[in-house]
């Protein structure tokens, strides 16, 4: 009996004794695997996907149950790795960077667990990217848009990623460029130049980043021959006026003091108290506007050739915000309706006016059509509005056909007016000299 006891007791001491193995092999193994659960797989693939001046774009292979991906910058000469974000989307963009310089780049995935962060064992590929100038386009569709009084505008499309334009003159007898004008605009007049002579153009882009200037492609040549337009007699609203008491005027061509007895009549081209620019004898003046007396308008009611009317629009750089612009001369006392846009404008109808008397219609060159109306028997286009009344363009009340007269509204023969009511829609310019 004692040895049927004693070998009970020995089975269950090994009993014991393996399940104390099991249990002590177990523990460690347990463990371990819940360690490595934490512990998200690699990124096996990163790639640059874009790249600008500053930035460089980079997108990633996704790691399943990985809770997001950290990004590193790798030092290219000392291989220092530099946190740069943390994130849980599989792409992103490193902005900031210097231009033309090398970067490496890697990523991580990793997990979150009580307060713990474990990363993937390994990074992803190194990646190396090197920041790029944004080449400027070629100048396309060049063209002479205008010409003025020996001289002419040149206009051109935009071109991508330029920051400007160098506009050349290029003499085909020398094979020779010059460099006429730099600018940040696609529009350009070029002045001083010989009436009858052949000139050829072309443009060429440039884009300006820090200190460094890439240059695009030069764009074609275009060629014109220029023109000589009478514009001496092309201007705005003068006045006429006579001096108030005797007084010394100065000659702006010799600077010479001329004296003048009261009484004397002087074309004055402003109406203020300071400094007048005007006109005495054919010669030009400067007057005290103080010393002035002013009478009523200077006009002369012969309208201007298109040629002149054109030169004159285009030259100012008006634009439109639609495809018509109106020029209201209150010397030539008519207004000209033009069609197309900054720099080529062209001509389609002239039509006689009456101006406001003394000066009474605005001259600004900020109007637009703003109001329709009806007044006087036919529409009223308004050109201002000030809550009650406005300025605008109606049609006559008398059988005056030019002149300056009127309280300050623009008055248009019937066909005229219906012409600009039903051709110019709201938010034309109005140029009102």
């Amino acid at each position: 009996m004692k040895r049927k006891g004693n070998g009970w007791k020995a089975r269950i001491r090994m009993l014991v004794l393996l399940a104390c193995v099991l249990f002590l092999t177990g523990i460690p193994k347990t463990m371990s695997l819940a360690a490595e659960n934490h512990t998200p797989g690699n990124v096996t693939k990163l790639s640059v996907t874009g790249k600008s001046e500053n930035s460089v774009s980079l997108q990633w292979s996704k790691v399943k149950n990985a809770d997001g991906y950290i990004i590193y910058s790798i030092d290219t000469k000392t291989g220092k790795a530099t946190n740069l974000a943390h994130m849980s989307k599989n792409s992103y963009t490193v902005k900031k960077l210097k231009l033309g310089k090398t970067y490496q780049f890697q990523v991580y995935a990793y997990n979150y667990n009580k307060g713990k962060v474990y990363k993937s064992v390994k990074g992803s590929p190194i990646v190396k990217a090197t920041t790029a100038y944004k080449n400027p386009s070629k100048v396309k569709n060049l063209r002479i848009t205008s010409y003025g009084d020996k001289s002419m505008i040149l206009k051109w499309n935009k071109a991508n990623n330029a920051t400007g334009y160098i506009v050349k003159c290029y003499d085909s007898k020398t094979n020779k460029a010059t460099t006429i004008k730099t600018t940040k605009n696609t529009l350009v007049q070029v002045k001083n130049l010989t009436a009858k002579k052949k000139y050829s153009f072309f443009v060429q882009s440039y884009r300006k980043v820090g200190n460094q200037t890439i240059y695009g492609s030069n764009s074609k040549t275009v060629t014109g021959t220029a023109k000589s337009i009478n514009m001496s007699s092309v201007h705005g609203r003068y006045y006429n006026t006579k001096l108030r008491y005797n007084s010394k005027v100065t000659e702006k061509a010799t600077g010479r003091k001329i004296s003048l007895r009261a009484g004397t009549k002087i074309v004055a081209k402003q109406r203020k108290n300071g400094k007048v620019d005007a006109i005495w004898n054919g010669k030009e003046i400067e007057v005290e506007g103080r010393r002035l007396s002013y009478n009523s308008l200077n006009t002369s009611g012969k309208m201007y050739t298109w040629a002149q009317a054109e030169a004159f629009v285009n030259s100012k750089g008006y634009t439109s915000k639609t495809k018509y612009l109106i020029w209201v001369n209150q010397y030539s006392l008519y207004t000209y309706i033009f069609k197309g846009s900054q720099g080529e404008w062209e001509g389609v109808r002239k039509m006689k006016c009456v101006v406001g008397k003394n000066g009474r219609t605005p001259i600004k060159s900020t109007y637009t059509l703003v109001r329709k109306g009806y007044m006087y028997g036919g529409p009223i286009i308004y050109i201002a509005w000030f809550g009650q009344r406005g300025y605008g363009f109606h049609r006559r009340v008398s059988s005056l056909t030019q002149g300056a007269a009127s309280g300050g509204c623009i008055r248009l023969g019937d066909d005229d007016l219906r012409f600009l009511d039903q051709t110019c829609p709201l938010g034309t310019k109005v140029v009102s000299y």
